[in-house]
């Protein structure tokens, strides 16, 4: 029963209503069940969805929510009863559906769900590779020993593999204040949906983590860690290096004095290994994105300013260019907009938007604000405008 979509009803006609609005599931996924033969399979229900019709079984529906409270269960009702649904959110219930919840909202719930298992069954499916080598006791959810799985990985790696320089170990980990506010869980999801199948993440300790890559370029790698990094709003750093010997004590001491490093000097992109190429990379980088805010921002910029101004009444317009950064900023009487881009790390370009209430005592509450993540190639003129007049349309409306 693993990784199946689980459908509980007493009703055969909750299935035949049910089935077509779950188009983003292949149906040879999902099994219907009646809630007597529940006790029969309720032990194989690992990393499955549980879509259970609560009409006429409410109360078995509560008992079974207990059970389940591993697994994320969306329950169903013909009607609308509050006071069922908060007791159903307190004895673990996902979501709540009824007749008018439309497909959308349907498929917007099953997403994430569906991600979610995806990325557990990626975690199941090394987890296994690692018990059946007898690296991990298949009961415990933390590695025995980290050092043993580094020393396997090199030692069945081919030294023309190693000279390749595609053989890559990554540390990341948050620092002393980010590691309270980051539950592990997350940076495992994040990793493992980042990550080839043929890379092996390693829980190397609470909230410190060893991805090995194996056949992937320096850069490419870099790029990756640099995508899981720009996930979190919360700091993560990072550490790389190319693995160029089987001498394992070293290769784990030396990726994690890149990562001290990065995390010491605060910079959450990392010291990546081979300093040359890092240093090399992010020149590169920062000189591609200073032409781009000469020639695409700046114009971009002023062309709005001198376009919006003379038409928003009451409403201030400036601009703020500089090293590795572009700002654009809405200022009214009510409220302060904010556009501001930024390139952190080798490979993203981010552009943070936000809009704030404006108060006394240069105060500000904030009433939205949002993250576009963008490559390099993704940010030009067109797309640019596009998203300033979107962002002068939503502040005007914020205004008025």
């Amino acid at each position: 029963m693993q990784g199946k979509i689980i459908l509980v009803s007493d009703d055969v006609n909750f299935f035949e209503y049910i089935l077509p609005k779950l188009t983003m599931v292949n149906t040879d996924n999902i099994v219907s069940v009646g809630f007597d033969s529940l006790p029969e399979i309720i032990n194989t229900l690992n990393n499955s969805i549980i879509i259970v019709n609560s009409e006429n079984n409410k109360k078995r529906t509560l008992e079974l929510m207990s059970l389940i409270k591993e697994l994320p269960a969306i329950v169903f009702s013909y009607d609308y009863d509050e006071s069922f649904i908060l007791d159903g959110y307190k004895a673990g219930m996902f979501a709540y559906i009824t007749l008018s919840t439309s497909n959308e909202k349907i498929n917007a719930i099953m997403h994430p769900i569906m991600k979610y298992l995806s990325s557990q069954n990626r975690k199941n499916f090394y987890r296994n590779i690692l018990v059946n080598n007898k690296i991990i006791n298949k009961n415990n959810e933390v590695f025995y020993n980290c050092e043993q799985i580094v020393k396997q990985f090199v030692e069945n790696v081919s030294d023309d593999d190693l000279n390749k320089d595609k053989i890559i170990i990554a540390a990341i980990s948050p620092d002393d204040k980010s590691k309270f506010t980051i539950h592990y869980n997350q940076i495992e999801t994040v990793i493992l949906n980042n990550i080839n199948e043929n890379d092996i993440l390693v829980n190397y300790a609470p909230h410190k983590y060893f991805i090995l890559f194996k056949d992937t370029e320096y850069n490419s790698a870099c790029t990756i860690v640099d995508k899981i990094i720009n996930t979190f709003t919360e700091p993560l750093f990072a550490g790389l290096s190319v693995i160029k010997s089987k001498n394992y004590q070293q290769i784990i001491n030396d990726v994690l004095n890149k990562l001290h490093k990065s995390i010491n000097e605060g910079f959450n992109t990392g010291n990546k290994g081979k300093d040359s190429i890092i240093s090399d990379n992010f020149k590169f980088f920062r000189e591609e994105f200073n032409k781009k805010i000469s020639q695409i921002i700046t114009p971009v910029f002023y062309n709005a300013q001198q376009v919006y101004n003379n038409k928003l009444f009451g409403i201030e317009i400036e601009q703020e260019v500089g090293e590795g950064f572009g700002t654009l900023k809405i200022k009214s009487k009510k409220n302060i907009g904010c556009f501001k881009i930024t390139s952190p790390g080798f490979s993203n370009i981010n552009i943070d938007i936000s809009i704030s209430a404006n108060m006394t005592d240069n105060l500000t509450n904030e009433i939205e604000s949002k993250r576009i993540s963008l490559e390099p190639d993704e940010l030009e003129i067109g797309l640019l405008e596009d998203l300033l007049s979107q962002f002068i349309l939503e502040f005007k409306k914020e205004t008025e």
